[in-house]
């Protein structure tokens, strides 16, 4: 295995290239102790991913489904990398597992780390539409609209826009979703 994928969406992809990296995220909401960049062996995706849980607006075309494709040296095995950090109980790795088998997903293919990885580390990106192939962007080359809490990524003539937004605890989430034709300069 020489590659692992990570699965985002167009809703959050402008903050990830603006950042320049792709960064571990917190999951405070379900009280993991740890933030963590996590990744999967399974080039069709994982449905315990966050892009997953956006179906209904992939399905109406208001977001795209992106694959990063990272080297798999850079992730380790989820349960090795997670027992050696401070928090994690074996009632989160359960917690982990439950979610996995709930989902019809074997947590073999899952992989992560503690580190962000930087965008010229990142091996491919790609779209997907509903029921379409994926389709190769350059995200070195990204065409973003927006700045603020307000954000677009174009991709083949169309923005798909979101708004960032953020609770008390930090959590951050997406709404105001939109996809929009756009003529590119």
């Amino acid at each position: 295995m020489t590659h692992v994928y990570h699965f985002t969406d167009t809703a959050r992809l402008p903050w990830i290239i603006g950042s320049g990296e792709l960064r571990p995220s917190s999951n405070s909401r379900r009280g993991f102790p740890a933030d963590l960049l996590w990744a999967t062996t399974n080039p069709a995706g994982d449905k315990t991913a966050s892009a997953a849980y956006a179906k209904q607006l992939h399905k109406d075309g208001v977001i795209q489904v992106v694959r990063m494709t990272l080297d798999a040296d850079a992730f380790g095995p989820w349960r090795e990398v997670i027992t050696g950090l401070p928090g994690w109980t074996e009632a989160h790795l359960a917690d982990l597992e439950r979610a996995a088998k709930s989902a019809g997903q074997d947590t073999a293919a899952w992989r992560c780390r503690v580190a962000p990885i930087r965008d010229y580390d990142w091996r491919d990106v790609d779209a997907k539409r509903h029921n379409e192939n994926w389709r190769r962007i350059d995200a070195a080359q990204a065409y973003c609209i927006g700045h603020g809490l307000r954000r677009g990524f174009v991709i083949a003539g169309y923005a798909y826009l979101a708004t960032q937004e953020r609770d008390g605890a930090g959590n951050v989430s997406y709404s105001n979703f939109a996809r929009a034709g756009v003529t590119e300069a």
